[in-house]
């Protein structure tokens, strides 16, 4: 896969993220303790109140800049100082040098897992999904029960589950309520940029799980992806193993994706 390509599906998940934090409330940034810093290229989210690494976490290394000892000692300091319990490092494919996993382990760090970027070129509008599920675009009036499904299906404390609606009504963003027999099941966000649509947050309540939710939230966004003129969509989802299935990356999987590459995260604790 060619790097132009890989710098952009790594760059567009930045980005979008970089949305999520930079219009946080400043109740958000105060309780969750949310922010974002530049260090050597890389995008650094923390919200060292909630331990969840999806908050707290390293973004394009090794995209444009080199690991090095000297490069994780910084995000070291840079997390110590924000008060994180612990980070995560995702390192892009296209990272320097070759054994850029030993400097990490020498540095403290350990292999946590992988995951699993994935995209599907987009053209002709796809079928809706032929389940009960009815999905909208979010309207003003709803956004509570967006957030109540975030809290539900994620279980996020310290108003977390508020953030995602926050970039709503922003240039590039989508977002979306589904719902079964007019009760809030399922939660989708979608961010489009330069011929690339990011399939971003997604979430449906426990008791919702397994009636096709995803699959309605996922042909949505294709459709509307490709009214705006995308060529692309690109999704982030855990390693799908054997040991381990990944509803998520199926979905994914069932609706045309394929897999560009696995991405390692590694995990450093204070």
């Amino acid at each position: 896969m060619e790097y132009d390509f890989i710098k952009q599906l790594e760059l567009q998940e930045a980005t979008y993220w970089s949305d999520y934090f930079h219009n946080a409330t400043e109740r958000l940034k105060k309780t969750p303790g949310l922010h974002t810093e530049m260090i050597d290229g890389t995008y650094c989210c923390s919200a060292p109140a909630e331990d969840v690494l999806v908050f707290n976490r390293v973004l394009c290394a090794g995209l444009t800049n080199v690991i090095t000892s000297k490069y994780l000692q910084s995000l070291k300091a840079h997390y110590k100082s924000v008060g994180s319990k612990r980070f995560m490092v995702q390192v892009a494919p296209t990272a320097s040098p070759e054994d850029f996993s030993e400097i990490l382990k020498n540095e403290g760090f350990t292999h946590l897992n992988n995951w699993a970027k994935s995209f599907r070129e987009i053209g002709k509008p796809v079928a809706l999904s032929e389940s009960k599920v009815t999905v909208e675009h979010l309207a003003p009036d709803q956004i509570e029960d967006f957030n109540n499904v975030v809290l539900e299906a994620f279980e996020w404390d310290n108003g977390l589950n508020e953030m995602f609606t926050l970039t709503y009504g922003k240039k590039g963003w989508f977002h979306y309520l589904a719902k079964e027999n007019e009760k809030p099941v399922g939660i989708a966000t979608m961010f489009t940029k330069n011929k690339f649509a990011s399939l971003a947050i997604a979430g449906t309540i426990p008791d919702a799980r397994g009636k096709g939710v995803q699959t309605a939230l996922i042909r949505a966004r294709l459709n509307d992806a490709i009214k705006v003129g995308c060529r692309y969509a690109v999704v982030e989802t855990a390693e799908d193993k054997p040991d381990n299935p990944v509803t998520s990356y199926k979905n994914m999987m069932r609706q045309g994706f394929q897999r560009a590459y696995l991405r390692p995260g590694f995990l450093y604790e204070f």
